[in-house]
């Protein structure tokens, strides 16, 4: 029965992969759309308070799009660049699509601002993770260049991550439905669920608490839904820098949390290795809360010392995997299928952090969401055969009385 529920869960997750794939190539595919991604030129400094970029034509360079200005000394940069003008957009049903800029954008058409996405300081607000697009009103259009400009801010240096479009707005919100879609509602309603069965899960400790199982599955899902909400929503009422650490800080409990459901679950227990993961999550933890406004998280080695400490214990997730399957765990199979596909997105991110990559989708949200749904069918598997078991031995009571 274990296997046979681990086959169904492994080809849903096979059709979900296959659904992100046509899902990634919709959102790629806009037929009446102009790719505008190449012909800019742009100007930089490292004084987030500067307000105009240099008048000097001859102070612009070159550059094509998507592009990862990762340097301290380019913490502003404008990019510019003529804009095509179709009769649809003199009609005013035109937009421009500018993808995800990480981390604030200000962007206007020859002198007038149309629209931005992100909060500078002191009430600072990085919207990385958002895909912007821009209604062009027909009213700042000329009758010869239109110059279309992008003021990028980021204090950790500016990542323009996908190709810039301009078409139809009605072309250009279907485009932008579909990356939303794979950037932030899947993650989201998964983050809800898991935010909704946690109570009822450590509920159910609190009921029985020699079950460990249903007190690490509880925080496991609790935290995993503080962390998928994270990005969309504004501010939690602090500020973007604290809630940034307290998400790694978060983030680094989780993978912590998930080893010891996975120890519990099929009894593997080393010594060691509960050190070494405990280790691992506080220096995790301590990195997170250690970054500064001026030295956030996301700059530096920061990031690079949570994201080793996560990737050591992901990869010892794999060797209690290992070793259950090896003892013939038939409830190993649904957690090793979401484990692989973890790791499928885990290397992705991987190589787009890397810049193998260029696509502005990360990946791993999908994986953390396999490994979460994973656990709940195993939990109901056990559940289930509990309930299976309990019934079998009331019946073999009703049949023993029934014969006396």
């Amino acid at each position: 029965m274990s296997l046979h529920v681990g086959g169904i869960l492994m080809r849903i997750f096979g059709w979900v992969i296959i659904a992100v794939s046509v899902l990634s190539l919709s959102a790629g595919c806009a037929g009446r759309l102009t790719d505008i991604s190449d012909g800019w030129t742009y100007y930089g400094t490292a004084h987030i308070t500067e307000e105009s970029p240099a008048a000097d034509e001859s102070a612009w360079k070159s550059v094509s799009l998507p592009q990862n200005f990762k340097n301290p000394n380019l913490k502003v940069v404008w990019i510019k660049r003529e804009l095509p003008v179709s009769d649809v957009c003199r009609r005013g049903d035109c937009s421009v699509f500018l993808g995800k800029i990480g981390d604030i954008d200000v962007t206007s058409l020859n002198g007038t601002e149309i629209g931005r996405t992100g909060r500078l300081r002191p009430d600072y607000f990085a919207s990385w993770n958002i895909d912007r697009y821009y209604w062009i009103p027909p009213s700042l259009l000329k009758d010869e260049r239109n110059v279309l400009v992008v003021k990028t801010v980021a204090p950790s240096g500016v990542v323009i991550k996908g190709r810039f479009k301009v078409g139809p707005t009605r072309d250009i919100e279907t485009h932008a439905f579909w990356k939303r879609f794979l950037a932030q509602y899947i993650p989201l309603s998964t983050g809800v669920a898991a935010l909704l069965i946690a109570p009822f899960i450590l509920a159910r400790f609190l009921a029985d608490r020699k079950n460990i199982l249903f007190l690490y599955f509880g925080l496991t899902s609790f935290i995993w839904s503080l962390l998928s909400l994270h990005f969309f929503l504004p501010d939690f009422g602090i500020s973007y820098y604290l809630a940034d650490n307290l998400y790694y800080a978060l983030l680094s409990v989780e993978v912590a949390l998930i080893f010891f459901f996975l120890q519990n679950l099929y009894g593997i227990r080393i010594r060691f290795l509960n050190s070494l993961i405990i280790v691992l999550a506080l220096v995790g933890v301590a990195v997170s809360l250690s970054s500064t406004p001026e030295q956030p998280i996301s700059a530096g080695w920061r990031s690079m010392v949570v994201g080793v400490c996560a990737l050591l214990t992901q990869i010892v997730w794999g060797t209690l995997l290992v070793g259950a399957m090896r003892k013939n765990r038939s409830e190993a199979l649904p957690v090793m299928a979401a484990y692989v596909i973890f790791m499928i997105c885990l290397f992705h991110d991987i190589l787009r952090i890397t810049n193998f990559l260029s696509d502005d989708l990360y990946w791993i949200n999908f994986g953390y969401a396999a490994m979460i749904i994973s656990f709940g069918v195993v939990m109901g598997q056990r559940i289930s055969n509990v309930a299976r078991q309990l019934r079998v031995s009331m019946d073999t009571v009703e049949t023993k009385n029934a014969s006396l």
